[in-house]
């Protein structure tokens, strides 16, 4: 859940509502439907971050083959994972790793998000292509209304 955050740019909530038959295995392609302001939209992935979504159903369908949960991401309870969950795990790692504290701010789940969109940026004008022309692909991709 974390990679593919961090590898998509996705929101904590539309990472914890991926159903089953929002993730295609086999184009690649995420439907994260009904996000932020209600709109729906296609999310293309790298193959890397494919495979490794494969691997993980695969995993998932042999470890809980009864599992009758519709949520792509389920923990050992057989359950989707609650979005508050999913932020304090990611806290509680961040501490383990030295990242953080035991108080104060340190980092969020949604500074994946953040960090996505800096490192397109980058990346962009690194190759020189025109920054400004592309925000609106990228507020498209990330599902923002205005790329301002």
């Amino acid at each position: 859940m974390i990679g593919l955050a961090a590898s998509s740019g996705l929101r904590s909530g539309e990472v914890v509502r991926l159903g089953r038959g929002d993730v295609d295995l086999k184009t690649g392609i995420l439907l994260i439907g009904q996000s932020k302001f209600g709109k729906s939209r296609l999310v293309p992935l790298h193959s890397t971050t494919l495979g490794v979504l494969h691997n993980y159903a695969a995993v998932r369908d042999a470890s809980l083959p009864d599992c009758k949960d519709e949520a792509f991401f389920i923990h050992a309870g057989r359950r989707r994972y609650a979005q508050n969950t999913l932020q304090r795990v990611f806290a509680g790692l961040a501490f383990r790793a030295g990242l953080r504290g035991p108080k104060g701010r340190g980092p969020t789940f949604h500074d994946l998000r953040h960090r996505f969109a800096v490192k397109c940026l980058v990346t962009w004008y690194k190759a020189g292509i025109e920054v400004q022309g592309m925000l609106p692909a990228l507020a498209t991709y990330m599902g923002h209304v205005h790329y301002s």
